[in-house]
């Protein structure tokens, strides 16, 4: 049976409402409009209307000015894309995926766009690598399809465990995969910290930036609370350890950490709980030291920093800078991961590790 005309426009009525709810901007976009008009004069008619000759429409001019400059200072500051990222180390994890899906429907008004990949949803049956690779192509078509690379930067939210992280930086920011996505155009990254499982963003945000198209931190901020030991010899090196070197991260004062680390990389013992091999010994090591739990003077951006700053010194040191390699060790948190997954050249790789 044909559906009446009212059903047909009332259906039609709740679609648009529907559409106008989930898009903010558009609202922003009707008022800058309405404020162009008023600006304009398209609207003479209604004009001659309104009493008060020339000082009334002189009234109505400015007021349409500050309509259309609070439209788009308000379009202006969501420029930025968003994208939440979900790669668990067990793809199950059913009630974190409800709590990142509320995450996103609370913070879609912070952004032009804002796109939520679950690579475990993508993949669940999938390794590792697997999800990573899917969750980096639904990203890239997704932001492609909206010409992210014409806005000024982008933000990522991350819940992932660490190797996804690592890995995911890597083939997301171009290192050295053909079918990554071009970020060069970009002028900031943002990096976002959950705080402690939650849903909850801490403060402490990490931005890269691009420099002649190499991808750096965007700041480098005095190592404040940040403790450095330089590269130095763990011990005398066999002749194919010498350009292999530790990058041992300790970000939560816990000396016994840094202990396991040491003797995963000099041994490659793997009761420490790091999943090291024979080519994970290392010859020398890199010490990062922090108290993020207690020194709230230390930033992720300024540990982000000190890290790729001593990686390069190290570099700089070797008589054939191309064989220089690392392993790094660290327990989080997952933005600084993210980053230096990122940063670092690919001759790093992360060691994983695993308590249990």
């Amino acid at each position: 049976m044909p559906r009446r005309p009212a059903d047909l426009i009332s259906s039609w009525l709740r679609g648009v409402t529907t559409w106008l709810g989930r898009e903010p901007g558009v609202w922003l976009v009707i008022a800058g409009a309405f404020g162009s008009a008023l600006v304009a004069g398209t609207l003479p008619e209604l004009l001659k209307l309104v009493p008060g000759g020339n000082i009334t429409l002189a009234v109505i001019a400015i007021l349409g000015l500050l309509i259309l400059a609070i439209a788009w200072t308000a379009l202006n500051v969501r420029t930025r894309f968003g994208v939440v990222i979900f790669l668990s180390a067990t793809p199950d994890d059913l009630a974190q995926n409800l709590r990142m899906q509320g995450f996103v429907d609370r913070h879609r008004d912070k952004h032009l766009k804002l796109f939520y990949v679950n690579g475990n949803y993508l993949a669940p049956k999938a390794d590792r690598n697997a999800r990573i690779t899917v969750a980096q192509r639904v990203m890239q078509e997704r932001l492609s399809e909206e010409s992210a690379w014409q806005v000024g930067s982008i933000d990522f939210y991350l819940r992932c465990d660490f190797p996804s992280a690592y890995q995911l930086a890597r083939v997301t920011l171009g290192r050295g995969d053909d079918n990554a996505m071009p970020f060069g155009g970009l002028g900031r990254i943002r990096i976002h910290q959950f705080d402690h499982g939650s849903t909850t963003l801490e403060d402490d945000v990490i931005e890269l930036t691009h420099h002649r198209w190499v991808l750096q931190p965007a700041t480098s901020p005095a190592p404040q609370g940040v403790r450095v030991t330089g590269h130095q010899s763990i011990r005398q090196p066999e002749p194919e350890l010498q350009n292999r070197c530790a990058i041992v991260v300790n970000l939560f004062g816990d000396p016994a950490s840094i202990a396991k680390a040491r003797r995963a990389a000099n041994a490659g013992d793997p009761s420490t709980g790091y999943a090291v091999e024979d080519r994970d010994r290392c010859g020398g090591e890199i010490l990062i030291e922090a108290s993020l739990h207690t020194d709230s003077t230390v930033s992720h951006q300024a540990i982000v920093a000190a890290v790729v700053n001593e990686w390069k010194k190290f570099v700089e040191s070797r008589d054939d800078a191309s064989r220089a390699q690392g392993r790094l060790f660290i327990h989080g948190p997952v933005a600084i991961v993210f980053a230096l997954g990122a940063l670092l050249p690919n001759s790093v790789e992360l060691v994983p590790y695993d308590p249990r």
